[in-house]
């Protein structure tokens, strides 16, 4: 009788996993059947609007944006306002320093005498006397107070695709006098943090924008007749493209440096990877990626590349492009989807045409946050992929990256995973390791299973991490680890063949097969060591790197026996264990926020809160010289004449140095807070300077080209504009014929009409022809309007490179440099 029963159970069993199948593949034929409807439809929709819109009579009229009541309001307010002699309204400080003597490189050119102080207000000073101690904001912090983030969370897929982003422009300017929360003339933008698009009032030249429930009048220029908020005006006629990179993630990263057969290294940065022939002197770019890289893998043909990347769905970060302009086929939406891939995915491409072959991980966010490693297999037809996400499950998942299927998926680790590599010789099999562990897989076509090694401690502390791994010649496995030990492993038996301790003070970070019968090996020590890889033994003698460079990161075996190094200050290295290593590149590796130009040459320089000034030159693509301070570099400026600079620092000390010695000719303490911003007047005489006070502060400034006046932008979200000699403030009705020698306010009439549409701007500079502007936003992107912006519907030219927050932009001569806060990274521009 049991017998039966367990028969009889089995068949139900049986006949119930048959009818899961079933309904499993009518799912699926429903939801290819889903997708293909979908897109006939949208296909359907798009033609039909284009049509709606060939054959209907646009009838524009002027808005009646403005009511009575709020012009007579606004009429008596600029009437009842008075000159009068105010001091500055911010808790900042701006002071005005007069410059002498600027062709005398050997006086004393900043003097008190020479000095002109504007007074700080009443308000600072009560603040200053109370002594308030509150903590001083961070740089990004500062900057991000001016500007929006989408407010999405980890994982999150963004509601707005490029139908949803689409918008008639026949019902923008239809919909223009509407005060409805769902009328096209108020994005979800301004739906969610209360904002609307700016009004002309033309019997007042004024023009109101508004930004976080503030409203904020700003003067037309006289020679600006009329403003049509809704005109589509052009984009600039430019042809923006890359040309050159400084950058090089090394200090969070591993094994992203490697060569190829045309001699090229290729490495990332940013949203970049860059391929780069150090004997030639050229750059070449891959720039698919919507978000910055994280990881980098060469198949074994070495031709095809794959590189992972984050996603975008983040608090922090924002989707690249807002789609207003109509799409009027099916091959442009099918464009746009392509080149809107956010969620973290894997490209696969082409290293000698740069053409993406296959994306991974788009469909269905299969990957979480980002891709820590890829690798390639090595056996058979090397078509399996393995990739590691940054989900708290730190996902092992193996794919067929020809065909762009997923085979199998496993949760790796609890903690943090560094890397994952096939062996090159056993099929199926590879590692993974990270912090508190050390695992070996074993794939057999189907699924995923998982051996953690056991280390042999021999007394010693378990190592928090195993920082490093590679294999032998012999397909052994050697490993590094946070106590310094270098540890063989048989991969098949799981078990160790041979160790040696403390090779390296601080651990082992960087472990690379060198020829068939040694591997090197790279510390936090600066060290590089060579050892037998049967019974790791010292070969040679160790070679140390230079300190400026900081610790080795990647260990790059190159032909010809020679060593490629990357380090944890994001500078890469060449040379060998007997003559030494030479600087490829050098950069900065914290973050990055000031940039400035010389005004005569091809030069400009860049300094970091790491400390080093660092000077470049756009002909030679090489950085000329550097500066290193003790106190990171908040912000800097060179005048006019070129003759002198000024950087500000964290301390609250501005120093300034003369441009051809770069010798300290002047030293002063403003302020315990942080220098904000530097700025030397058109006139050359005047030098103006503000703090980082709390609460609020001045984050920006032009002068007039008379350097009569200065324009301000602060943390309040307001704009003011001050006359030098008394600093009182002056009303809008004064504004309107001063010239101003730049554009680099946020909020100024200039860009007025961009503050609404493109939140998260960073940074603004006007072309040397004063044709355009430049505009640098915190998602990555740099955009370019024909200037000045008087349209809420201005075409524009775009580009992308940097990861995210393009922290400043500037124009030396044909080009545009663009710096990146985070990536640390330089870009140079083709304009």
């Amino acid at each position: 009788m049991l017998n039966v029963g367990n028969a009889s159970m089995h068949d139900r069993i049986y006949d119930l996993e048959r009818k899961v199948e079933s309904q499993e593949n009518e799912l699926v034929c429903f939801a290819f059947t889903y997708k293909a409807c979908l897109r006939a439809s949208t296909k359907d929709l798009l033609h039909r609007l284009t049509l709606l819109e060939q054959n209907s009579k646009l009838q524009v009229h002027e808005p009646n944006s403005v009511r009575l009541t709020r012009m007579a309001e606004i009429q008596s307010r600029i009437k009842n306002r008075s000159k009068r002699n105010s001091t500055l309204n911010d808790s900042s400080r701006i002071l005005s320093h007069s410059i002498s003597n600027l062709n005398s490189a050997h006086s004393d050119i900043l003097t008190t005498k020479n000095r002109s102080i504007l007074k700080p207000s009443a308000e600072f000073e009560s603040r200053k006397s109370a002594k308030l101690e509150e903590n001083t904001p961070s740089r990004s912090n500062s900057r991000i107070q001016l500007n929006l983030s989408n407010g999405m969370m980890f994982g999150e897929r963004s509601s707005s695709t490029p139908l949803r982003k689409w918008l008639s422009n026949i019902d923008m300017k239809k919909n223009s006098s509407s005060n409805s929360i769902f009328s096209p003339m108020r994005s979800i933008l301004s739906t969610k943090y209360g904002m609307r698009d700016p009004i002309y009032l033309p019997e007042q030249r004024l023009l109101q924008v508004f930004m976080k429930n503030k409203s904020i009048l700003l003067a037309v220029p006289s020679h600006i007749r009329s403003i049509d908020l809704l005109h589509e005006t052009e984009e600039p006629q430019l042809h923006p493209k890359l040309e050159w990179v400084h950058g090089y993630r090394g200090k969070d990263s591993r094994k992203n440096l490697h060569e190829l057969p045309t001699g090229e290294i290729i490495y990332f940065t940013g949203a970049i990877v860059v391929l780069h022939n150090p004997d030639e002197g050229i750059q070449r770019f891959y720039t698919q990626h919507t978000s910055e890289i994280k990881c980098i893998a060469v198949h074994p043909n070495r031709l095809y590349i794959a590189t992972g990347q984050t996603s975008r769905h983040t608090c922090q970060k924002k989707i690249l492009r807002e789609h207003r302009m109509p799409i009027c086929s099916s091959v442009e939406l099918d464009c746009i989807l392509k080149s809107d891939q956010t969620q973290a995915h894997i490209r696969i491409w082409d290293s000698v045409t740069l053409q993406t072959i296959r994306t991974i991980g788009t469909a269905d966010d299969v990957f979480q946050r980002g891709i820590s490693c890829v690798s390639f297999s090595h056996v058979d037809d090397c078509s399996l992929l393995a990739a590691i996400d940054e989900s708290y499950d730190h996902v092992l998942s193996v794919w067929n990256w020809e065909r762009g299927i997923k085979v199998a998926e496993i949760k790796s680790a609890n903690d943090q995973v560094f890397d994952c590599e096939f062996h090159p010789l056993l099929k199926g099999y590879l590692f993974s390791f990270g912090k508190s562990h050390l695992n070996f897989w074993h794939f057999d076509g189907v699924n995923l299973f998982k051996h953690p090694a056991v280390f042999e401690f021999k007394g010693r502390d378990k190592p928090k991490h195993v920082l490093s791994c590679c294999y032998t010649q012999s397909g052994l496995v050697a490993t590094g680890d946070s106590n310094g030990t270098i540890t063989l492993w048989d991969l098949k038996m799981r078990k160790t063949v041979k160790q040696v301790t403390k090779v390296h003070e601080g651990g082992v970070w960087a472990l690379c097969q060198f020829s068939s019968t040694s591997i090197i090996s790279g510390g936090k020590d600066r060290v590089i060591n060579e050892w037998n890889d049967n019974d790791l033994s010292r070969i040679n003698k160790s070679i140390m790197v230079d300190e400026n460079a900081g610790t080795i990161r990647t260990l790059t075996r190159l032909s010809r026996d020679r060593i490629l190094v990357g380090t944890s200050k994001n500078s890469i290295l060449c040379g060998d264990m007997k003559a030494g290593f030479n600087y490829i590149h050098v950069g900065h590796w914290n973050e990055l926020w000031t940039l400035s130009a010389h005004p005569d040459n091809s030069q400009y320089f860049t300094a970091s809160i790491d400390g080093v000034i660092r000077f470049w030159d756009i002909y030679s693509k090489m950085s000329t010289s550097s500066i290193e301070l003790e106190d990171g570099v908040t912000c800097a400026d060179i005048n006019v004449d070129g003759l002198i600079f000024a950087v500000g620092t964290v301390s609250g000390i501005w120093n300034v140095y003369q441009w051809s010695t770069k010798a300290l000719v002047h030293s002063c303490k403003e302020s315990s807070q942080p220098i904000s911003y530097i700025r030397f007047s058109p006139s050359g005489t005047m030098i103006a300077i503000a703090t980082r006070e709390p609460n609020s502060y001045v984050s920006v400034l032009d002068w007039s080209n008379d350097s009569k006046f200065i324009r301000t932008n602060n943390t309040e979200l307001e704009s003011k504009i001050r006359v030098v000699d008394d600093a009182h403030e002056i009303n809008n009705d004064e504004a309107h014929d001063i010239q101003w020698s730049s554009s680099r306010s946020i909020i100024s009439f200039e860009t007025a009409c961009l503050l609404q549409q493109v939140p998260g701007i960073m940074a603004t500079e006007r072309s040397p022809d004063n044709n355009y502007i430049a505009i640098a936003i915190n998602n990555g992107a740099i955009r370019f309007y024909s200037n000045p912006v008087t349209s809420i519907l201005a075409r524009y030219k775009e580009i992308f490179g940097h990861g995210e927050f393009v922290a400043n932009i500037a124009f030396v001569g044909s080009k545009l440099i663009s710096i990146g806060a985070k990536d640390q990274a330089i870009f140079q521009w083709k304009l």
